[in-house]
C-alpha cells in the first residue's frame, strides 16, 4: 500500500486483512519533545483506529533507562529545601516591607 500518511496506510492495511489488533513499538518522549514534534504516528494510529485495538510497547532497555534516571535524580537536597524555606520566611516579608516603604516614600515627592 502506498500512502502519504503512514498512520492511515497502516490502518488501511490492517482493515484490508481484517486485523483486530495492531502492535506498535514506541519510544518514550518527553513532554517538550512531543509538543515540538507534534502528534506521533502511534498516537495518530490510536486516535484513528476505531474498531482495531492498538497496543503500544516500549523496548525493555528504554524502560530501564527511564527508571535509572528517576532513581538518580532524587529531587532537591535537604540543604536546598532549607534555603528555600528561609528565603520564603525571611526574605519575602523583608522584600514586601521594603517595597511598601519605598512606595510610601515615593508618594511624598
Amino acid at each position: 500500500m502506498a500512502s502519504e500518511n503512514i498512520a492511515e496506510a497502516i490502518l488501511d492495511f490492517a482493515r484490508s486483512v481484517n486485523a483486530t489488533q495492531v502492535v506498535l513499538g514506541v519510544t518514550s518522549k518527553g513532554r517538550w519533545k512531543r509538543l515540538l514534534q507534534g502528534e506521533s504516528i502511534a498516537s495518530k494510529i490510536t486516535r484513528l483506529s476505531e474498531e482495531i485495538d492498538v497496543h503500544l510497547v516500549t523496548h525493555e532497555h528504554a524502560a530501564e533507562a527511564k527508571a535509572r534516571r528517576l532513581l538518580i535524580s532524587k529531587g532537591l537536597s535537604k540543604k536546598r529545601k532549607l534555603m528555600a524555606a528561609l528565603v520564603m520566611v525571611l526574605l519575602l516579608p523583608l522584600l514586601t516591607f521594603s517595597s511598601h516603604t519605598l512606595s510610601q516614600w515615593a508618594q511624598l515627592f
